[in-house]
């Protein structure tokens, strides 16, 4: 009588080949994963020495030294003043002011509206739930540069110039200087200081 774990006895069940390398999926996994790498850091090294190839012919090199130049451009909007004297690091850090103040604003307005919109979907009111699934829907299939023109040239160029305001409601007054929420109307700075 053989033991269980005897390697002599033999095993009611059938002993599958391995299959060959081609045909296993973990392989072609990690392969594929492996050539993509090897195609991407080609066309790097590829573009990375026709740019030095290019600018040696040039007699240009490489570096950043270009952030220190005048910038000879006004943007628009700063909190921070600059002017077109400004230097190019200047304005990189003035666009990326400007991008954290649009962040701060747009992510607890999007929040709030995509949490409102997602309630609103599982509402037992079918308009309620209707409206919400108009809105959604509507929203996605607007391309994001449209929505943004009309943002700009309708909702933007309707507000009053300068230090008139328009009183929204209660909380929240807008102007094109000013914007206000939740308190008195908040002066915007523009680029030669307080507006």
């Amino acid at each position: 009588m053989t033991a269980p774990g005897d390697p002599s006895r033999p095993s009611s069940l059938p002993q599958m080949a391995k299959p060959p390398i081609w045909r296993d999926e973990r392989f072609w996994k990690i392969f594929l994963q492996i050539l993509a790498i090897v195609i991407v850091g080609t066309v790097l090294a590829i573009a990375l020495t026709n740019m030095n190839r290019n600018l040696a012919k040039q007699g240009r090199s490489f570096e950043f030294g270009f952030l220190a130049n005048a910038a000879g451009f006004n943007i628009g909007e700063a909190i921070v003043p600059f002017s077109r004297d400004s230097t190019y690091l200047w304005a990189f850090t003035v666009g990326l002011i400007n991008s954290i103040r649009l962040i701060l604003v747009s992510i607890p307005l999007a929040t709030i509206f995509g949490v409102v919109a997602g309630i609103a979907s599982f509402s037992d009111n079918w308009l309620l739930r209707k409206l919400s699934l108009l809105y959604v829907e509507v929203m996605r299939n607007i391309p994001i540069l449209l929505v943004l023109f009309i943002w700009y040239f309708v909702a933007f160029f309707s507000l009053s110039e300068g230090a008139e305001v328009n009183q929204i409601s209660s909380f929240l007054s807008l102007s094109k200087k000013v914007f206000g929420f939740l308190g008195p109307p908040l002066p915007m700075l523009d680029s030669g200081g307080w507006g």
